[in-house]
């Protein structure tokens, strides 16, 4: 194990042009086993700044802080989401698979995307032997934006006038700009959730991603 940690600080050290003491060195390498080679080297790659073991331990901390963050936010809005569009699909429909039914052979004539047609397929399945409750508290963020994505413009708009009274409509009142949203939160999500490394999203040439973020700590 260390042999190859030590291979993975060596590369560190000559990719990033890092100052390490030798005491330095063992404290880099316990970083190393527990972040990962690949976390380490995409902080450096968008920290140029930082040469030292103490620099990069402050922005972890940072970076910490900020994934934390993220976290609360996500859960407040998946949370919201699944409330608000459950409410409102009731609202709208009396049944929602006598909705999707028709849909779904719509998407089949027109070609959809297979990946969408199968998720509304399984929702639609589900729905035998649930209760539109217990489907909606099931489904991904993934399934509840190719659902949202299938309803009426009417359904849509709603949901999202009440997503912006508790502040969770990815500041827009656009339905298509929300949902180019709703796909930038997944990947920022789904990148969080997995601990996967984040600072491309966090970097101000990644303005898209960036705002994103921001909208997503704003929640907190």
């Amino acid at each position: 194990m260390k042999s190859i940690l030590n291979k993975q600080l060596n590369l560190l050290i000559q990719e990033h042009y890092l100052i390490i003491e030798e005491e330095g060195k063992e404290e880099l390498l316990k970083i190393l086993l527990e972040y990962g080679y690949y976390s380490i080297s995409q902080l450096l790659t968008y920290h140029p700044e930082i040469e030292t073991v103490s620099q990069i331990k402050d922005q972890l901390s940072q970076l910490n802080y900020i994934m934390t963050q993220l976290i609360q936010g996500i859960i407040q809005f998946e949370s919201h989401l699944k409330s608000i569009m459950t409410n409102v699909i009731m609202i709208h429909y009396d049944s929602l698979q006598n909705y999707l039914t028709p849909k779904i052979k719509n998407y089949k004539k027109q070609n959809k995307k297979k990946s969408e047609i199968n998720i509304l397929i399984s929702i639609n399945s589900r729905l035998n032997n649930q209760s539109l409750y217990e489907v909606m508290n099931q489904l991904t963020l993934s399934e509840l934006f190719v659902l949202y994505k299938s309803l009426d413009v009417e359904v849509q708009n709603g949901i999202l006038h009440i997503l912006s009274i508790f502040n969770c409509h990815l500041d827009t009142s656009n339905i298509d700009t929300f949902m180019i949203r709703f796909k930038q939160f997944i990947t920022i999500r789904n990148r969080v959730m997995h601990n996967n490394s984040i600072e491309d999203l966090l970097s101000y040439k990644n303005f898209q991603y960036n705002k994103i973020i921001q909208i997503i700590l704003s929640f907190i």
